[in-house]
């Protein structure tokens, strides 16, 4: 894993994108924050929080094991920072091999923190887009 950070948020998640389309684990890892308060969250019916930096590259590990064969085209909807903590949310949009358009949607909410040495990953949540045929869960907060 790297000590250095990057300049800025955008920069870190060009980098974590990069790092995911490469499947590249040291690349990837090199993006996060070296520290036990880091969580990630993939997309799935088994998804567990993975904390702490050693569950996320595992989790990461097995995300790349399966070699998928498809682009991640990240559109960033939202971002919010200020001097030390920055917030992007927005789409990963699906392509998979041989085709043009997106197959799939995954929202993510992506947050950096500035450490002394730059700004690193400290949490990572992707979710699949609902259906139309899904049906609201609750009225509720969440």
């Amino acid at each position: 894993m790297s000590a250095t950070g990057f300049a800025t948020p955008d920069d870190c998640e060009a980098a974590y994108y990069a790092a995911l389309q490469a499947a590249d684990p040291e690349a990837m890892m090199a993006v996060w924050a070296e520290t036990q308060e880091v969580l990630c969250m993939h997309p799935g019916p088994n998804a567990r929080p993975q904390v702490g930096a050693r569950a996320v590259l595992e989790g990461w590990l097995g995300v790349f094991a399966r070699a998928l064969d498809v682009r991640i085209l990240p559109v960033c909807l939202w971002r919010e920072a200020d001097d030390d903590l920055a917030v992007h949310v927005g789409e990963e949009r699906i392509v998979r091999a041989g085709e043009l358009s997106p197959s799939g949607v995954l929202h993510y909410s992506n947050t950096y923190r500035r450490f002394p040495e730059g700004w690193r990953m400290i949490s990572h949540l992707a979710t699949p887009q609902a259906s139309a045929s899904t049906p609201p869960t609750s009225q509720g907060l969440h």
